[in-house]
């Protein structure tokens, strides 16, 4: 059941990478890395749009159908965007390409996740899903470490996007086969309504807060990395040669954490560690870039950047997504899907929108460079680390209600065995 599930995720980590390098390669020399912020509020309303659009065809299709033509469309439009290269007018799809990879990222995920639970149920979830997840690091490392040897022979980065587009039809069709060998776990869902009263609830907007400033937070470590790269480099091909590179170093860090600390880490230090290591991390780093700054040292900003990113980009999969869901289960269980569904249909996009709107507010100043932006990361950062503490003491005081309840249940049931062993 697994083998086709695997091949499936090996290959959308290949066609993500892929996607990755080549729109960042192509973008920074077209447009700068100034322009990135545009690409945020773009991505945070077609975002929203498209987690709209797939929970309206949730009702209406089947799953199975509704996954096929999500992998469909994005291979269709990859495709299409390299053919379009050719024409004249290249801006505009250099752009898009930006925006696609994040919406083909958010939309991919959440098939996996919804499949993958499908398919494994208790035990056998939490001995699948993380090989699952591990298929498509493998599949993003395998991508990374070929970059270099691969743009020699395929020539040039706009190539990557045949990459991409085969590697996610392969995908596709590993998805097809497995929809047919096992059609009952691929009919219809019935999503259940939002609850409209769960802003209401003091415990779940403070999750909202933390998931936002989470993300705001990973999306202005994300512009500064790309800014300080189009700051260094010019060269197209220099750049996707760096960052499939850099992916694949992170990419295999993140795999080597998840498979040997992040199980210690997240048992031995529980949830007070899983909530604030990325935080902690991240501004450890830009403390560091800001030190680097202060003492003139161009190299030394650089890398401390990447750093922050890098920390960023391996404690979200190492520790933060693995203590929001123990935080989620914490929640009601009629409520857990809603709350993930608005994080991921409304905080998510709503994230990028503001921090593009920040970063052109932030571009209208005069005289503004990547420092300025770094010291809005460390505020931001700051508040992301404050936000974890808050988040924690409540999920501690919420097990502590359900335990009082559980408590008074049991003794009630106790008392109620007493009394009917009386004459």
């Amino acid at each position: 059941m697994r083998r086709h599930l695997l091949v499936q995720q090996f290959f959308s980590g290949a066609a993500l990478l892929s996607l990755y390098t080549c729109a960042n390669a192509l973008f920074l020399p077209a447009f700068g890395g100034d322009a990135v912020a545009y690409t945020f509020v773009v991505i945070g309303f077609a975002g929203a749009a498209m987690t709209l659009a797939f929970r309206t065809l949730q009702k209406r299709w089947s799953f199975g159908y509704l996954g096929a033509v999500s992998y469909g469309v994005f291979a269709s439009m990859i495709i299409f965007c390299r053919v379009m290269l050719n024409s004249s007018g290249q801006r505009w799809i250099v752009f898009t390409l930006m925006v696609l990879y994040t919406l083909m990222l958010s939309n991919l995920t959440v098939i996996v996740g919804l499949q993958s639970a499908r398919l494994f149920e208790g035990r056998l979830f939490r001995k699948s899903y993380p090989l699952v997840i591990l298929s498509q690091i493998l599949g993003a490392i395998s991508t990374g470490l070929l970059m270099t040897p691969l743009l020699r022979w395929i020539g040039t980065a706009e190539n990557l996007l045949w990459v991409a587009g085969g590697a996610l039809g392969i995908s596709l069709l590993s998805f097809l086969l497995h929809v047919w060998q096992f059609p009952s776990y691929y009919r219809k869902a019935r999503p259940t309504p939002l609850q409209r009263t769960l802003i209401q609830d003091p415990y779940v907007r403070r999750i909202f807060s933390y998931q936002f400033s989470s993300y705001l937070g990973t999306r202005l470590v994300t512009f500064l990395g790309l800014l300080v790269v189009a700051e260094r480099f010019s060269d197209s091909d220099t750049i996707a040669r760096f960052f499939g590179n850099l992916a694949a170093a992170l990419t295999l860090l993140t795999a080597l954490f998840l498979g040997i600390a992040a199980g210690y880490v997240m048992s031995r230090f529980g949830l007070r560690v899983g909530l604030s290591a990325n935080p902690v991390m991240v501004l450890v780093g830009i403390l560091l870039a800001l030190t680097a700054a202060l003492a003139g040292s161009e190299d030394g900003f650089f890398w401390m950047v990447i750093l922050a990113y890098g920390m960023d980009f391996i404690f979200t999969s190492g520790t933060t997504d693995t203590a929001i869901r123990t935080v989620y289960k914490s929640l009601p269980e009629l409520l857990r899907d809603d709350v993930e569904t608005i994080v991921m249909g409304l905080i998510y996009p709503a994230s990028y929108t503001a921090a593009g709107m920040l970063i052109i507010l932030i571009q209208l100043l005069p005289e503004v460079s990547s420092r300025h932006v770094l010291f809005i990361a460390l505020v931001l950062t700051l508040l992301w680390v404050y936000l974890a503490r808050v988040v924690y003491v409540n999920y501690v005081e919420a097990l502590k209600a359900d335990s009082e309840i559980m408590l008074k249940l049991a003794t009630l049931e106790m008392m109620k065995v007493r009394m009917d062993d009386l004459p």
